[in-house]
């Protein structure tokens, strides 16, 4: 709720990348520090993330 009260005309931009910034990281912490392995669905899930935030941006 507090993002809507943002006076800032590009701050939906800002919270988009940092969206993006989360979803690689989160996968790379998975994959290096929990020896974690992609399936098909995580690649698609982050694929569609990713292309949301390209979208906006």
């Amino acid at each position: 709720m507090i993002p809507t009260f943002q006076s800032e005309a590009a701050f939906g931009h800002i919270y988009a990348a940092y969206g993006g910034i989360f979803v690689v990281f989160s996968i790379l912490w998975g994959m290096v520090f929990e020896r974690w392995r992609l399936d098909r669905f995580d690649l698609m899930g982050a694929t569609i993330a990713l292309v949301g935030v390209g979208v906006i941006m």
